[in-house]
């Protein structure tokens, strides 16, 4: 019993879980980065004539997710 709780084996155990966390965090911000990148690309495509501010304006009001507090979606669904 005495050995089921020593620091070698918590220690293996955390070490895989802080791997796993950082690989998932690092996942996740690739991979919001790669739907921003798809969004500005296929509104480029869309508009060839509207201006870079422009398309991140709209970005940030039709595809910015409504769990983020203060996005534009988040007022909507709030009315």
């Amino acid at each position: 019993m005495s050995t089921l709780f020593s620091p070698f084996t918590l220690y293996k155990p955390y070490i895989l879980i802080m791997y796993d966390l950082q690989e998932s965090i690092q996942l996740n911000k690739h991979t919001t980065n790669s739907c921003l990148e798809i969004n500005i690309q296929t509104l480029k495509e869309k508009n060839k004539k509207i201006i870079e501010n422009q398309n991140f304006q709209h970005i940030i009001k039709y595809k910015l997710s409504s769990s983020i507090q203060g996005s534009p979606t988040w007022h909507r669904s709030q009315l």
